[in-house]
């Protein structure tokens, strides 16, 4: 049981590693994109920083949890489905959490927007696949 508790804590926390590593080069891709592509709108920032960001952390955490071994490739790509999406997502609301906290007068954040998104996106992948992984575990050890 110690064992199974030592491999899920640590793959939450490589999980957490690479998935904010990924996500914070996933933001650095989707800025790229923004700029290349010679867009001007926001919301297309926005939307390249959302995408980049969750597409990021969820590869990250995914990479994390990947056990290739007794797992159908439908688990796999389910999972990492799920950890895509929720990086999206989790992006998505860390970046309205960064955009609306409120500062005090004269005061300015110490983190910015786009790192609220990437944290976002990280906390949210890793939490959907370290559920998955805590189900997978219960259902193979019922068995």
């Amino acid at each position: 049981m110690r064992a199974v508790i030592l491999i899920i804590a640590g793959r939450a926390g490589l999980g957490i590693l690479f998935a904010l590593v990924f996500s914070m080069v996933g933001v650095g891709a989707g800025v790229f994109v923004y700029v290349a592509s010679g867009a001007v709108s926001k919301t297309t920032l926005e939307a390249m920083l959302f995408i980049g960001a969750g597409l990021g952390a969820g590869l990250g955490a995914s990479l994390a949890w990947l056990q290739l071994e007794g797992n159908a490739r439908s688990i796999l790509i389910l999972t990492t489905l799920v950890a895509l999406l929720m990086g999206v997502g989790g992006a998505w609301a860390g970046y309205e959490y960064g955009a609306n906290r409120e500062i005090e007068c004269c005061a300015t954040s110490e983190v910015g927007i786009f790192s609220y998104a990437a944290f976002g996106a990280t906390f949210a992948a890793n939490a959907a696949v370290l559920f998955l992984g805590i189900a997978r575990e219960i259902i193979t050890r019922t068995r």
